[in-house]
């Protein structure tokens, strides 16, 4: 079935405004379906500002320095975020922050924040459709796995009068490699700062994990919940069993391979368990 995709921001224009969809793709788009509500005003208010949005993306981010989502100069109210992720090593992408410096400050405004608590999670990344703050994709922590966040402060922006940035870590010390992709916006009168120029199609293509990988995630995720209903009601046999499945799947889980020296160990059985915590740490 189709999907509808719908902007709600409040676009203010005096003059004129013009709305462009540009077909980047190889295919030709059979069908296309839009509509734009709009009211026409004698004059908006002089203190009315103009709607921006602006993208970003990072393929592999530069080791040691976070990823610049914003440079904004002038006066403007910044109201929202937006994030793709997909994973180009095992674990969690979002353990790091969301830096903000307002006017020069960066203790004003939101400060920093963990990059969890400000998209509206606080144990990990799970699918939250929240009106203002949400994650409506989460594939897990694998590598090629893809999550997409947001936050929309639409009751609490974020005023600046003269600049504002806006810098998020990929991973606590801006060690991981991780794609990532951004969109900011923010109200303002005149745009000051350049936009960048905006990645060609081919460089905003990520390769989607295919169907037999998500399958696989899906299988060694229930493995998983199983494996700990096991361990809950004492039953090692059984949680030992379903381990060194989820191992087969995924011969690099780290969670598998130290899960398994630990029950290992319970049962008696000290070599495998070493063998399998060295497996672990490697």
């Amino acid at each position: 079935g189709g999907r509808s995709l719908t902007s709600l921001w409040k676009m203010p224009f005096r003059e004129s405004a013009r709305v462009v969809l540009i077909n980047e793709g190889t295919k030709s788009t059979r069908q296309l379906q839009w509509e734009i509500d709009y009211r026409a005003l004698p004059s908006i208010p002089q203190e009315s500002m103009y709607f921006h949005a602006q993208y970003t993306q990072e393929n592999s981010p530069e080791a040691g320095r976070p990823v610049t989502v914003l440079r904004a100069a002038g006066k403007g109210q910044y109201v929202g975020m937006s994030v793709s992720a997909q994973n180009g090593e095992p674990g969690a992408w979002g353990t790091g922050a969301v830096h903000f410096e307002v006017d020069g400050d960066s203790s004003r405004g939101p400060g920093g924040i963990s990059v969890l608590n400000y998209f509206g999670n606080i144990f990990g990344l799970a699918r939250v459709d929240g009106a203002y703050q949400g994650c409506t994709l989460d594939e897990g922590d694998r590598v090629k796995a893809r999550s997409s966040v947001y936050r929309f402060h639409v009751h609490d922006p974020v005023p600046f009068e003269d600049s504002l940035s806006i810098q998020l870590d990929h991973g606590q010390e801006n060690e991981r490699v991780d794609r990532l992709a951004a969109v900011a916006y923010w109200y303002q009168a005149e745009t000051q700062v350049p936009f960048e120029k905006l990645p060609s199609a081919r460089e905003r293509h990520w390769e989607a994990p295919s169907d037999d990988e998500l399958e696989l995630w899906k299988r060694a995720d229930t493995l998983h919940s199983d494996v700990i209903i096991a361990y809950r009601r004492n039953d090692i046999d059984q949680a030992l069993v379903l381990l060194e499945e989820l191992l087969k799947l995924e011969p690099d889980s780290v969670y598998a391979s130290y899960n398994l020296a630990c029950l290992y160990a319970l049962s008696g059985e000290s070599d495998k368990s070493l063998h399998m915590l060295e497996q672990a740490i490697e």
